[in-house]
């Protein structure tokens, strides 16, 4: 045989003495990540391997339990959408600014994010978005300005998707 082709053996024992380095070294860090930052406790490897198999149980339960009051609540809020009413929707336009003002119940559901989406579509760019509650009733304010000045804002597209999403008492003002 070649003497170059020959490689030093690493003996049996440093060999061994790196894996179990190495196992240590990766336990230790299971128990950094499951034990608290401050915790004395020097947990036998047995022990910690229980541990962190009753963890990760316990965070596969929590999982199922969150993925299914998501689910609930994705229901709940798809069977409700014909509780959302809006009692009225007026648009005016001041210029460039087009200011939205809807009303609706105190107690219907209403969901700001698919108002402001809709403007988003119709080619507006919110600017600023207030409410104020009354005793029966909540009042919404959102002022916004054309995205882009020489295309504008189609605001009778805008005024058909208001009054789709639940408005019966809408009209349109412009000024």
């Amino acid at each position: 045989m070649q003497a170059g082709n020959l490689k030093p053996r690493t003996p049996r024992g440093v060999m061994e003495r790196h894996r179990r380095q190495q196992m240590k070294n990766l336990y230790s860090k299971l128990a950094s990540l499951l034990l608290p930052p401050a915790s004395e406790v020097n947990l036998p490897l047995p022990a910690l391997l229980d541990y962190s198999l009753t963890h990760v149980k316990n965070l596969k339960e929590r999982i199922q339990e969150l993925e299914a009051k998501k689910e609930k609540l994705k229901g709940e809020i798809g069977s409700s959408t014909a509780d959302i009413v809006l009692q009225a929707v007026k648009i005016i336009e001041k210029g460039p600014i087009l200011e939205v003002n809807l009303e609706t119940g105190l107690h219907k559901r209403f969901i700001l994010p698919e108002v402001i989406s809709i403007l988003e579509e119709g080619g507006a760019q919110v600017l600023s978005a207030s409410y104020a509650t009354l005793t029966d009733r909540v009042l919404y304010t959102i002022s916004s300005e054309a995205s882009s000045p020489r295309i504008g804002i189609e605001t009778s597209r805008l005024h058909d998707r208001l009054k789709a999403l639940g408005g019966t008492g809408c009209f349109f003002s412009s000024l």
